[in-house]
């Protein structure tokens, strides 16, 4: 357990020397404020840069506060998880390709410390970024809006926040067996899109698929309650996030030896 601490510990040091802590919040704070400014000022925005003949008078229907919500939650599915995945592609591969981590594994520390450690601050990461990105949405929305329940948007954010801890466990799980940091990135976003654009286009299908959970979020967001079969597509996504790190840890114990 002490050496999962020191790893843990030194992943969080590495973040601080390459000022992750500082631009990957921003970015999700952007990114929330962004959506609500934008749609509550587009109007404003399509008078000014439209080119339109003067006199012209255009007006955007707003729509409700957890409408814009579920916008702000299409921005973390895209370009926040994009963010992520770039800034974390490399978190085992670099170190394989700088051989690094024999010197790590070389001191008494497993490999289910060091793969872990990494998987943790990667999802506490993500938490943390997605809380600060949320969190100015929110208050954005609330203010040019109207409010919101406070139990929806706690549910709703929740369940989003498990996608997002599954797409890093996913990033990890790719990470454990690919040598290229692209290849990762590539896989890591390939299979999330996959999974959810699946489920939005077959939903009654796919209602076990983790790829639900965004939809579920959105669904509590707006009426309070989530789409059918939510307890499975819930069990599914979690038993997905408990077994596919100790699958890392095989496959990342299997590239060592090889």
């Amino acid at each position: 357990m002490k050496q999962f601490w020191v790893m843990l510990i030194k992943e969080w040091k590495e973040a601080l020397r390459s000022y992750k802590v500082i631009w990957i919040p921003v970015a999700f704070m952007l990114l929330g404020a962004m959506q609500p400014l934008t749609t509550y000022y587009m109007d404003t925005l399509l008078e000014t840069l439209g080119g339109l003949p003067e006199g012209t008078v255009f007006e955007v229907p707003l729509p409700g506060a957890a409408e814009v919500l579920t916008t702000v939650h299409s921005q973390f599915n895209q370009i926040g998880v994009l963010i992520l995945v770039l800034a974390f592609m490399g978190i085992l591969t670099a170190e394989r390709q700088q051989e690094t981590h024999i010197m790590v594994l070389a001191k008494p520390v497993s490999i289910a410390s060091f793969v872990l450690a990494k998987l943790v601050y990667t999802a506490l990461f993500s938490t943390g970024a997605y809380a600060a990105g949320m969190l100015f949405g929110t208050y954005y929305t609330i203010v040019l809006f109207g409010n919101v329940p406070a139990g929806q948007i706690t549910a709703g954010a929740l369940v989003f926040l498990l996608w997002l801890v599954f797409i890093a466990v996913l990033l990890i799980l790719f990470s454990s067996f690919m040598k290229s940091s692209g290849a990762v990135a590539f896989l890591t976003i390939a299979s999330a899109l996959f999974l959810h654009v699946t489920a939005s286009m077959f939903p009654e299908t796919l209602q076990l698929s983790p790829g639900m959970l965004a939809l579920h979020s959105n669904a509590l967001l707006v009426t309070g309650e989530p789409l059918e079969l939510f307890a499975g597509s819930m069990t599914v996504s979690i038993l997905a996030i408990l077994i596919f790190p100790i699958l890392s840890c095989i496959l990342f114990r299997k590239q060592k030896l090889a």
